[in-house]
């Protein structure tokens, strides 16, 4: 069967979400062009594939799937005003969650199943994290809650910058008189990515005047011990991290300007001739840790 066109109207709905950037969207579009198709191009991906990578799309790796499921904890004690309810709600869902862990986590689809001891401690961990962050809630947030101006479970958020519209979502944001912290929860001791704090940074200092406000990031490492890194931004280093989006966005977005115009051309293989375009990474460290890999090198 001859394969003509995408039409332009489901080619456009993945383009408006596509541009929309994120520091996550930045280093998958740098890291493997191939990944950015199967994760945020549906429509540029063939009938034959489409399915397996709405699968795909929702496998974790173990330290992103724990990451989150701390975090989404996190957000539950501070709701419900106890850990310790809280715990018990997590002790069920951990279970339940890991007796079906082939559907869910990256390393166990691809069959590196986890023993019990690895079970064991992931469940340890995860427990101290929590238990670690309610210490330091106690500690440092509790007296505020009324100044909680954002959390984890608010979802995604847009910043519009220039023409560009940017995601982002903290963890937790107080705001108290002239001063605005935002805490970010590490459930490991990890490099860290000050884009990540310069984005929130900007977002604030674009919601308020911010010549009137303070901002300051608190890096609060929940895992092997407690540990709070506490980081601010000068001005300058805030409008080159608008320089650096601005780059970013205009290479992804000049990317799929060029893809707009090659799928309106007929092709008797036109998919296969997309995911030629989006080439894969030869970085098979990338590839080692990606949940499409299956797509790319089979299971």
């Amino acid at each position: 069967m001859r394969i003509t066109r995408i039409p332009q109207n489901k080619f456009e709905i993945n383009y408006t979400n596509a541009i929309k950037w994120s520091n996550n969207k930045h280093r998958i579009y740098n890291d493997c062009k191939r990944k950015f198709l199967y994760r945020y191009l549906g429509s540029l991906i063939g009938p034959s594939e489409k399915e397996k990578v709405e699968r795909l799309k929702g496998l974790k790796n173990l330290k992103k799937w724990q990451g989150e499921i701390i975090h989404r904890y996190i957000d539950i004690s501070i709701n419900i005003d106890s850990i310790d309810l809280a715990l018990e709600k997590f002790k069920n869902e951990f279970h339940s969650t890991l007796n079906n862990s082939n559907e869910n986590i990256t390393e166990c689809y691809y069959g590196i199943p986890l023993t019990n001891s690895q079970m064991e401690q992931i469940y340890n961990t995860s427990v101290i994290s929590l238990k670690n962050f309610w210490f330091y809630y106690q500690q440092n947030i509790r007296k505020l809650k009324e100044n909680i101006i954002f959390r984890d479970s608010y979802g995604i958020q847009t910043l519009r910058i220039r023409e560009i519209d940017i995601l982002y979502k903290p963890d937790l944001v107080v705001k108290k008189d002239d001063e605005i912290i935002i805490f970010d929860w590490k459930t490991q001791e990890i490099e860290l990515d000050l884009n990540q704090f310069k984005l929130y940074s900007l977002a604030y200092l674009t919601m308020y005047h911010p010549k009137k406000v303070i901002i300051k990031s608190k890096i609060v490492t929940l895992y092997p011990t407690l540990k709070e890194d506490e980081i601010s931004f000068s001005r300058q280093a805030i409008d080159e991290y608008i320089d650096f989006i601005y780059t970013s966005y205009l290479s992804i977005k000049n990317f799929l300007d060029q893809m707009r115009i090659f799928t309106q051309r007929d092709f008797e293989n036109l998919f296969d001739e997309i995911k030629q375009r989006f080439e894969k990474t030869q970085n098979t460290s990338i590839c080692s840790k990606c949940e499409f890999k299956e797509l790319c090198f089979g299971k």
